[in-house]
């Protein structure tokens, strides 16, 4: 059976890409216009491959209101530490979690000062050349007074209960739909452009890591949840969506026993609803997102963490659709929550060898090496906490989980592929099939470099453009749902490398 040193020396064997001078920052996200799927690949508006090296950031909007995280300061040498170290892409929560900051006030009532904070965040990233994912809701209600999670919907309607009634309560499903169409329908008040025409935004999340967890609640509700609002969501914007979760299996299929945290005996998997194949076939959802927490999970085995990825790109590939790896972190010290002990084999050392690993299978597959066993399906990867992210008074659990940029696992790791990940989508590799939906000539990037003082003036030049090339440039079709014989085929065909999770748990 194969080690993940093996692996690691398979892989660093592949790797070809080139590194190219980084492009001056001040450059609009437009350079690359809406980025959008052909096959398993991303691409830019002239069909060339775009892969990501990104990060999670999740106070940025309570940042730009000054309300904690060093402020708008603070987030502005954020951004620009992210563009310093060659990140292209930002997930980010669309809603406030800081206690008594919240977007969303009532249903269907906005904190103007809150949607103006997410103006800048959203205009500050385009004018540095940042491309954004943000979660419409969230799964947690992290204190009492967070709204925008699925316990506060079901806290104002008229007789639902449980939190989980979120998924099947026509009320709060419509809550849902009419915030996302709020959201998508905002013109920023910094550059003018409509949020659902803005091509700052890589992609949107549906909600992040929905569970439907209680006894009344199944997979099938979580799964006819998604087919509702997919589609609905997607037509209010231009640019990607895909739903958010972690990434789990239910019993029927095989991968399930093999590839999930826990056997099927430990329900706690099962429980969450989640489905990872038959969630992400759902229309609308035009790639598949997966979150690894070996340490939150208490699968810290190599084995389980090589299963975990290549099982979710052997699906993405019968999906027919792209995988991004939207949030990795692994502890760097045992951390103890709920009074349970997590980490505890947790070093500096593991820290940056499972680091080393994720990273690399991810450039491989980046490169659509064929000499790697798993097929290419995984396209970007975002960590998920970062010490260039500001957010204060960290628990010891976070602290563990955060990558120190003076780290050996980022100088090491993260820091080279994020350069050799952007220099390869500033290159050229026009991706066979595509079809370019403007001329290579039309303007799609900002110019010149601005100042923030003169991003208004400027994105309402940008939107008007926008909205003339809208007349004349369709929207790309969703992308093609595979047949039921796909999905069937996945469900109860599972590839040799089942036995890496198998033999990690024994």
């Amino acid at each position: 059976m194969a080690t993940w040193g093996v692996v690691v020396s398979l892989i660093a064997a592949s790797v070809l890409f080139s590194g190219v001078h980084a492009q001056v920052a001040g450059q609009q996200s437009q350079q690359h216009g809406f980025i959008r799927v052909s096959g398993q690949n991303f691409v830019d508006d002239q069909c060339n491959d775009f892969t990501f090296s990104g990060y999670n950031t999740w106070e940025a909007i309570e940042a730009a209101a000054n309300t904690c995280c060093g402020g708008r300061a603070g987030l502005n040498e954020q951004l620009q530490t992210a563009v310093a170290n060659n990140f292209t892409v930002v997930r980010m929560f669309g809603f406030a979690v800081e206690e008594g900051v919240n977007l969303q006030t009532a249903p269907g009532v906005y904190n103007e000062s809150l949607f103006r904070a997410f103006d800048y965040v959203v205009a500050r990233a385009g004018q540095l050349g940042l491309k954004l994912i943000p979660a419409l809701a969230n799964n947690w209600h992290y204190n009492s007074n967070s709204t925008d999670n699925k316990c506060w919907y079901v806290n104002h309607t008229e007789n639902a209960e449980e939190c989980d009634e979120f998924w099947t309560n026509p009320e709060t499903i419509q809550m849902y739909k009419n915030h996302a169409h709020a959201v998508m329908t905002r013109n920023n008040s910094i550059t003018g452009v409509r949020y659902g025409q803005d091509p700052t935004f890589f992609a949107w999340d549906l909600i992040n890591e929905g569970r439907c967890e209680s006894a009344n609640c199944t997979a099938a509700d979580l799964q006819s949840w998604t087919e509702e609002v997919a589609p609905y969501v997607k037509n209010l914007t231009r640019s990607l969506l895909t739903i958010g979760q972690e990434g789990f299996y239910q019993a029927a299929n095989c991968h399930a026993n093999n590839v999930n945290p826990a056997p099927n005996s430990d329900k706690w998997v099962l429980a969450t609803g989640q489905d990872f194949l038959p969630n992400h076939m759902a229309r609308g959802i035009d790639y598949a997102s997966i979150h690894l927490w070996p340490d939150n999970w208490a699968r810290t085995d190599d084995p389980f963490g090589y299963g975990w990825l290549y099982a979710h790109m052997e699906d993405a590939q019968t999906a027919g659709k792209p995988l991004v790896l939207e949030e990795f972190g692994k502890a760097s010290a045992p951390f103890s929550t709920d009074n349970n002990q997590y980490g505890v084999d947790a070093t500096p050392l593991s820290q940056e060898q499972y680091y080393k690993i994720v990273y690399a299978i991810a450039e491989a597959s980046m490169n659509d090496d064929p000499s790697t066993p798993w097929t290419s399906s995984l396209k970007g990867i975002a960590l998920w906490r970062w010490d260039a992210v500001d957010s204060g008074g960290l628990s010891s659990k976070d602290e563990a989980l955060t990558l120190n940029s003076s780290s050996e696992a980022f100088t090491n790791v993260v820091l080279p592929f994020s350069q050799r990940v952007k220099a390869r989508s500033q290159s050229s590799h026009p991706v066979r099939g595509c079809t370019p939906i403007r001329p290579a000539n039309a303007s799609s990037a900002a110019g010149p470099s601005i100042s923030v003082s003169s991003i208004s003036n400027a994105g309402r030049r940008l939107a008007q453009a926008s909205q003339h090339r809208d007349q004349s440039v369709a929207q790309p079709p969703s992308h093609p749902v595979p047949t039921a014989a796909n999905i069937n085929a996945a469900v109860t065909n599972c590839s040799a490398y089942s036995v890496y999770s198998l033999a990690g748990s024994q």
